[in-house]
């Protein structure tokens, strides 16, 4: 039974990755056409300031970014646990284009670790204040971007003794959950509004379990993580104009 359901979720992962892969390179592919198009077509040339679209300069433009990630390189908080399976993230921002405070809330999942017999599984749901240092220095080219991030994090931990015996047999898997904090820095390169980057993230938790030989042993749930990201950021409205000092 616990095999076949390893192997369902292992199939729905599989399936998600996949089809937000395949999400991102249509966009990709219409950003590049379009991008193209305003560049040399119909007889009119529009002029780009460091990448960015016209319609940003001078435009206090709000926006909504959705993406995902997924991790290069990962490390268990609890000591001598190894890795087994890489963890992925997706993520949604709401800001303003020209103000370096935004909002973010991700969802990261599928980090698992081994330590001898034990495997831990964990998941974090995180709301966190992001800051974008570049957007404050006006000589720095507007497509890069290079921030902080600071939050909550919603932790959730599985623990499972894998093999077989009488511990197994009474407690094979144990949920615990918990809040923490995650902090982040990464940089992000703008295609216009398509946005590929990298992130290092560090997630803090910690929770008590009863599977093992002993009872309410304290384990590490947190990690620390470099993610690869993508990300597409959709414009919502012309927004206000402000002074033409601001290029993006």
């Amino acid at each position: 039974m616990r095999t076949i359901l390893q192997y369902q979720i292992t199939q729905k992962t599989k399936i998600l990755k996949w089809s937000f892969i395949i999400f991102f390179l249509q966009l990709a592919k219409t950003e590049l056409a379009h991008s193209q198009g305003l560049m040399s077509g119909h007889g009119k040339v529009f002029k780009y300031v460091n990448g960015a679209s016209p319609r940003y300069r001078g435009l206090n433009t709000h926006y909504l970014e959705i993406g995902g990630g997924v991790s290069v390189w990962y490390l268990a908080q609890q000591e001598g646990m190894e890795n087994e399976s890489m963890p992925y993230q997706v993520f949604v921002e709401k800001g303003k284009v020209q103000s370096p405070v935004s909002l973010m809330a991700s969802y990261n999942f599928n980090g698992t670790y081994q330590l001898d017999s034990f495997q831990l599984k964990t998941q974090y749901a995180s709301l966190q204040a992001k800051y974008s240092f570049t957007k404050m220095i006006h000589s720095f080219p507007k497509n890069v971007n290079i921030y902080g991030t600071a939050g909550i994090t919603g932790w959730m931990g599985d623990l499972a003794r894998l093999g077989s015996g009488p511990l197994n047999d009474a407690n094979a898997v144990e949920s615990n959950k918990g809040i923490g904090y995650v902090l982040s820095t990464g940089i992000s390169y703008y295609f216009r509004q398509l946005a590929v980057g990298a992130q290092l993230l560090y997630f803090s938790g910690k929770g008590k379990y009863t599977v093992g030989d002993i009872e309410n042993q304290e384990v590490f749930t947190g990690s620390t993580q470099l993610n690869i990201t993508i990300s597409y950021q959709f414009l919502m409205g012309r927004g206000k104009v402000l002074c033409p000092i601001y290029k993006r």
